[in-house]
C-alpha cells in the first residue's frame, strides 16, 4: 500500500496557509456556540494506482468525481462530529501499458470528527479524521488479453481530512477541503472539494 499524501496535501496546505494569513487577524475574537449544521461537497477524485495478484504492474485510474452531503454538531470547544454520505466514480485507466476497461462506483458513511483552528477572523482551518464502511461497485477489468476481478462489497473505510471554512454569513461557509480515504483492499483516493456549511 502506498500513500503518496504528501506530494498532494503540501500545494493545499501553502493554500490554506496563505488564505489564512491573507485574512489577518480579526478585529475581535468571534465567540464558539453549539449548533447543528449541514454541508454539501463536491469536487475532484485523485485515485491511487490499485496492486493487481500475480502481475508486477498497477491498474491506474482516471480522474473522477466525488459529492457529498452531511449532518453535524458543532460544540463550543472546537470539536465537530458529523455522519456524512458520499459517492465516488472513476474508471479505469491503464494495466500493462495498455487501456482499460472498467468502473468503480463507492458509496461511502463516515462518522467524522473534526477540530476547527480557530483564529478569531473569517478564516478557520481544520483537521479531521473519519471511520465507517463503503459499498465499493467494481467492474469486472478488462485491458488488452487480461481479463480480472477486482475485490468489492462491503468494506471498512477510513479517512484523513484537511480543509479551512470561510465566513461568508454569520450562519454559512463556504469551505474548501481535501479527504484521503483508504479501505481494507488497495482502493485509496485523494479527493478536493468546495462545500457550503450552514448552521441551523
Amino acid at each position: 500500500m502506498r500513500l503518496p499524501i504528501v506530494p498532494v496535501l503540501c500545494p493545499v496546505l501553502c493554500v490554506v496557509l496563505g488564505l489564512v494569513l491573507a485574512a489577518g487577524p480579526a478585529q475581535a475574537d468571534t465567540a464558539r456556540v453549539s449548533t447543528f449544521y449541514g454541508e454539501a461537497k463536491g469536487g475532484l477524485v485523485i485515485p491511487l494506482d490499485s496492486e493487481v495478484d500475480n502481475s508486477s504492474d498497477d491498474l491506474s485510474y482516471d480522474l473522477g468525481y466525488a459529492v457529498s452531503g452531511a449532518l453535524g454538531y458543532q460544540s463550543r470547544n472546537g470539536f465537530r462530529f458529523e455522519i456524512e454520505g458520499s459517492y465516488r466514480e472513476y474508471e479505469a485507466e491503464e494495466f500493462e501499458g495498455q487501456n482499460a476497461n472498467g468502473e468503480a462506483e463507492i458509496g461511502t458513511v463516515l462518522g467524522n470528527l473534526y477540530y476547527d483552528i480557530n483564529f478569531g477572523g473569517r478564516v478557520t482551518p481544520y483537521i479531521g479524521l473519519g471511520m465507517g464502511v463503503s459499498f465499493i461497485d467494481l467492474d469486472d477489468v478488462e485491458s488488452g488479453s487480461s481479463f480480472f476481478e477486482v475485490d468489492d462489497g462491503t468494506q471498512f473505510a477510513f479517512a484523513l481530512h484537511g480543509g479551512l471554512g470561510v465566513e461568508v454569513t454569520e450562519r454559512l461557509d463556504l469551505t474548501v477541503n481535501y479527504t484521503f480515504l483508504g479501505h481494507e483492499v488497495d482502493l485509496f483516493s485523494n479527493t478536493l472539494s468546495l462545500g457550503l456549511r450552514a448552521e441551523f
